[in-house]
């Protein structure tokens, strides 16, 4: 191990990010093939994963999505303000706020979002279709073990945003 790298156990920091890196690409390539629906859609994969975001929570300030984005809220204002221009989703003020501003799905929003996650369904089950049982067991462990600890970085994320650790 390089002196100064951090490890837990046996297992160092920097190998974890470099095995990450290397199955990234993979996912989006190799598991997900979502190049073909985003194009039909004619957006792309950020606007997809916003819209995404903004069905599942019903409405979102623009601020907030750019955090959970990882973008700059002036890059997600360029993106929502595409989105409007599609009629995919409107801008409102806040009732409690007026100085912000949330994005809600329109009605042609939620049905590109449905029969997006209809067409990405169908084309991962197709691709699943190949793997043994306990291949399929052992990824929904892995994808739900992701998920806590996406979970948890975007806790600690949060609580920097705040000013204390949780």
């Amino acid at each position: 191990m390089v002196s100064g790298e951090k490890s837990i156990g046996s297992i160092s920091v920097d190998s974890v990010v470099d095995e990450l890196l290397c199955v990234l690409p993979l996912i989006h390539k190799k598991l997900l093939r979502l190049r073909a629906p985003v194009a039909e859609l004619r957006i792309s994969k950020l606007h997809f994963v916003a819209m995404n975001m903004i069905d599942d929570e019903g409405s979102l300030p623009v601020c907030q999505i750019a955090r959970r984005l990882g973008v700059k809220k002036s890059q997600m204002t360029a993106l929502v303000n595409q989105l409007v221009a599609q009629n995919l989703v409107v801008k409102q003020r806040d009732p409690r706020d007026k100085r912000v501003t949330n994005v809600v799905l329109t009605d042609d929003g939620r049905l590109a979002i449905k029969k997006f996650r209809e067409t990405v369904r169908e084309s991962i089950k197709s691709r699943f279709s190949c793997l043994t049982v306990e291949e399929l067991k052992d990824l929904a462990t892995a994808i739900k073990k992701l998920e806590q600890i996406g979970e948890r970085l975007q806790a600690q994320d949060e609580a920097v945003n705040l000013g204390y650790w949780r």
